[in-house]
């Protein structure tokens, strides 16, 4: 039976759950020293704001402000 008023089901696949900022990890020396959960992105969102925690969205974005400064000096 031909179905006229839905949408076709979607094809679900898994996406990546999270894993370490590569940005934080490249630029913090002290990357390994933060508690796990700050470390942690969704998927692949090396971004300040794909931080799974406050304290790791915090530390992404002071050095990034850092990284924008040096660069303006």
């Amino acid at each position: 039976m031909l179905e006229l008023h839905h949408r076709p089901r979607a094809k679900h696949s898994e996406s990546p759950s999270g894993g370490p900022c590569e940005f934080c990890s490249r630029n913090d020396p002290h990357f390994d020293k933060r508690n796990p959960i700050d470390q942690l992105v969704r998927g692949e969102a090396y971004v300040a704001s794909g931080h799974l925690s406050e304290d790791g969205r915090l530390a992404h974005l002071l050095i990034e402000l850092r990284k924008r400064t040096r660069l303006a000096a």
